[in-house]
C-alpha cells in the first residue's frame, strides 16, 4: 500500500521481533487508539486499520507494518506499541476509501489519541452477465473495476466470471460511476466506462473491435487501471482546433491549408514531464520515417515557469532532443489552460497526451501517458503508435 511517493512498507511478523527487554518494559502502557468515521461523523465498523512504524534510518518514509485489526462497533481501534518511536495509522482499502493519519511520536507509558480517520464505506454493489460476441456466456474471464476514489482488486486478485458469464462485485462507492473491464485474452482488455453501481444487473457484450491491446507484464504496474483512468478523464470531440503561437511568435492554426489532407499527431507535452521525454524521440523518428507519406506532428508545450523563462526552456528542449516538427507554446500547464487552448478537448487527463487525426480532419485515437519501464514495454508502445499511424496513412 502506498502512502506517499516516497513510502516503502515492510511487514513485520510480530511486534516482539524488534523489542529488547528494557523496551518491553517501557511499552507496558504505551498505546495508540482512535476512531474510524464517515464524513457525517458516524463510526464505521469492520474497517481494516494498520499501524506502521517509521524507520528513522532512512531519508524517506520507510515503514514497518507493526499490526492490523478491524474497527469495532464504535469504529474504534487500539494498538499496543513501542515507546519513543514514530508511527502512522492507515485505514480502509477493501471496504472503504483509504485514510491516513499524520506522523506522530510516541513517548513511554502513554496512550496517544489519533485524530479521527474519515472514510467513505463501499456500500454499493455491481453485478450482471457478460456475453461473447455470438451471445454465448463469457465464462472464466478475469474482470475488475475502479472508480475515481476506490479500487477493490489488485491485478493479481482479479476474480473470474462463472460458467454463466455472471460476475458480482459486492463493495463499491454508491456515488461514483465505475470503469469495468474484462480480460478476454492475456493480451486484450475491453473497458466500459460510466457504469453506476446501483444494484441492478447489467448485461455486457464483448466486441472484438473495442478490444484494447495490453503490453507485456501489464499486471506489474497496473496498466489497465491507468488506461481506464485515462479513458475516463480524457474526452475529445470528433474534431479539435487551436490557434497557438510558435516559438518565434507566429500564429499556427490546425485548420490551416498546411495541414489539410495529412495525418496529424498533436502531442500535448511539457519540458518538465519525464514521460514526455521518453516519448518524444519516437515521435522524431516517426516524422523522419513517414513525412513523405503525409505525416505531420505538432507539439504543443505547456510549462510551469513564467512565459519568458518557459519559452527559453522549450527552445533549449527542441534543440536538445533534435525535434524535427512544429513546436508551439501553449502557456501554463494547468488543466484549465490546456482545455481553453485546445478546442474540442473536453476533459484532459495528463501529460503526455497524443491525439491522432486522420486525413479527413477527424480525431481517430488518443493515447495518454507513455510508460517506459522496460525496453519491452517501450517497444510495445512504439509499435502501438506505429500501427495507428500506418492505418491512417493508408487512407487516400
Amino acid at each position: 500500500m502506498l502512502i506517499n511517493k516516497r513510502f516503502v512498507m515492510v511487514l513485520l511478523p510480530a511486534c516482539a521481533s524488534f523489542l529488547s527487554t528494557s523496551e518491553t518494559d517501557q511499552q507496558a502502557k504505551t498505546y495508540l487508539r482512535g476512531c474510524i468515521k464517515t464524513a457525517q461523523g458516524s463510526p464505521v465498523k469492520g474497517i481494516e486499520v494498520k499501524c506502521f512504524y517509521i524507520d528513522p534510518k532512512y531519508d524517506y518514509e520507510f515503514v514497518w507494518q507493526v499490526d492490523s485489526q478491524l474497527s469495532n462497533e464504535q469504529g474504534q481501534y487500539r494498538f499496543h506499541v513501542l515507546s519513543n518511536r514514530e508511527y502512522r495509522i492507515v485505514a480502509g482499502g477493501r471496504k472503504a476509501t483509504i485514510a491516513q493519519s499524520k506522523r506522530f511520536m510516541v513517548s513511554s507509558n502513554m496512550e496517544v489519541l489519533v485524530e479521527d480517520l474519515i472514510v467513505t464505506p463501499a456500500a454499493a454493489s455491481l453485478s450482471g452477465k457478460i456475453l461473447n460476441s455470438d451471445g454465448s456466456p463469457a465464462s472464466g474471464l478475469h474482470y475488475s473495476c475502479q472508480s475515481e476514489n476506490f479500487r477493490l482488486f489488485r491485478p493479481s486478485d482479479y476474480p473470474k466470471t462463472d460458467p454463466n458469464g455472471s460476475f458480482n462485485i459486492p463493495a463499491l462507492l454508491s456515488n461514483e460511476p465505475v470503469d469495468f473491464w474484462v480480460i478476454p485474452s492475456p493480451n486484450n482488455v475491453q473497458i466500459w466506462s460510466g457504469i453506476m453501481p446501483d444494484g441492478k444487473d447489467v448485461l455486457l457484450r464483448l466486441d472484438t473491435e473495442k478490444f484494447l491491446s495490453l503490453p507485456p507484464d501489464w499486471k506489474k504496474y497496473f496498466y489497465i487501471e491507468g488506461l481506464a483512468r485515462g479513458i475516463r478523464r480524457t474526452k475529445v470531440q470528433k474534431r479539435i482546433n487551436f490557434t497557438v503561437g510558435d516559438l518565434q511568435g507566429n500564429q499556427v492554426s490546425l485548420d490551416s491549408d498546411l495541414f489539410k489532407g495529412k495525418v496529424i499527431l498533436v502531442n500535448i507535452f511539457g519540458t518538465w514531464c519525464g514521460s514526455c521525454k521518453q516519448e518524444i524521440p519516437h515521435l522524431v523518428n516517426f516524422k523522419k520515417k513517414y513525412e513523405n507519406r503525409g505525416l505531420e506532428i505538432i507539439g504543443v508545450a505547456f510549462e510551469r515557469n513564467p512565459e519568458e523563462i518557459a519559452r527559453e526552456k522549450v527552445r533549449e528542449f527542441v534543440e536538445k532532443w533534435k525535434i524535427n516538427y512544429s513546436v508551439l507554446f501553449g502557456g501554463q500547464e494547468k488543466r484549465v489552460n490546456v482545455l481553453s487552448t485546445i478546442k474540442g478537448l473536453d476533459h484532459f487527463s495528463g501529460y503526455p497526451t497524443t491525439i491522432f487525426i486522420g486525413r479527413d480532419g477527424d480525431v481517430k485515437d488518443v493515447k495518454v501517458n507513455f510508460v517506459a519501464i522496460t525496453p519491452e514495454i517501450t517497444d510495445w508502445q512504439v509499435d502501438q503508435f506505429e500501427k495507428i499511424i500506418l492505418n491512417l496513412l493508408k487512407t487516400p
